[in-house]
């Protein structure tokens, strides 16, 4: 789990609070993403690693770092599927946003 992504070039996004919102303008298309979303892909964007993903939301939510886990995989499949994210091995991937500043 030690693994790095890198958001697409034609991907910009904006969270806050409640959630936030990817738009690829490559593609056309927009996608909402509710408050962990939002945080996971902001974590992403600073190039931190499944596992630091995972820890860190294991702590600030109290949720079962297994469960998360799981729930990470499932949401990184399906940002690959739509061709947000992609696998890269090193961590110089930029941060579009933060829904800390929300």
């Amino acid at each position: 789990m030690s693994v790095r992504y890198r958001i697409s070039e034609t991907v910009r996004a904006t969270g806050g609070n409640d959630g936030g919102v990817i738009l690829d303008i490559g593609q056309g298309r927009v996608f909402a993403l509710n408050r962990t979303g939002s945080l996971i892909f902001a974590r992403l964007g600073r190039g931190e690693t499944e596992a630091q993903v995972v820890s860190r939301l294991s702590h600030e939510l109290g949720a079962a770092r297994e469960t998360l886990a799981r729930d990470l995989r499932e949401f990184l499949d399906r940002l690959m599927q739509q061709k947000l994210i992609t696998v890269t091995s090193s961590a110089g991937s930029r941060a579009p946003f933060s829904p800390e500043a929300g």
